[in-house]
């Protein structure tokens, strides 16, 4: 189910109170879901100058939190599905614009090298960009059974846009 973004701003939002029934229906998605996958924009410390200029955006854009906001936001996320999403065996938290921060080309072509890669290995991979919250996810993990797994994405890059979902079908 996608979602609009203003459903997850607070829990007192307009949109809640403007949409209870839609609220009501989020919930229960999510409740019986068996995959949650979180799509997030990268943080303004982590996006390189020169990627985010040829996409003719600046990094002062407020899609863009600092770091530090965006930590305390994936702490909300983290709070939100631990409440609300109990029964859930694996969520998949995505870095999305990963064109914006990172080679996405280089990146691409060595997983299409590495295609006997595990999940495990690609995990220990990847996590090195979700360092600011790696404690986050480890906590999260011990705190309930649940696999999670974290994956860059951008539509630039087909074979990372595509990960994720190989991942649910495995």
């Amino acid at each position: 189910i996608d979602s609009p973004g203003e459903a997850w701003r607070a829990e007192d939002s307009r949109w809640r109170k403007a949409n209870p029934e839609d609220w009501s229906f989020l919930l229960t998605s999510l409740h019986n879901a068996k995959f949650l996958m979180i799509v997030m924009a990268p943080y303004r410390e982590l996006l390189k100058d020169n990627l985010v200029g040829n996409d003719g955006l600046n990094i002062q854009d407020i899609r863009f939190r600092k770091q530090t906001q965006w930590k305390n936001r994936f702490q909300e996320w983290i709070n939100f599905l631990e409440n609300n999403a109990r029964n859930n065996q694996y969520v998949i938290f995505c870095l999305n614009m990963a064109d914006l921060f990172c080679n996405v080309q280089q990146i691409s072509e060595v997983l299409q090298r590495e295609k006997s890669i595990n999940w495990m290995q690609h995990k220990i991979n990847v996590l090195p960009i979700f360092d600011s919250v790696r404690e986050l996810i480890y906590r999260f993990e011990q705190n309930r059974i649940v696999k999670t797994q974290v994956f860059i994405t951008t539509y630039k890059a087909r074979p990372l846009l595509e990960l994720p979902w190989l991942y649910i079908g495995t």
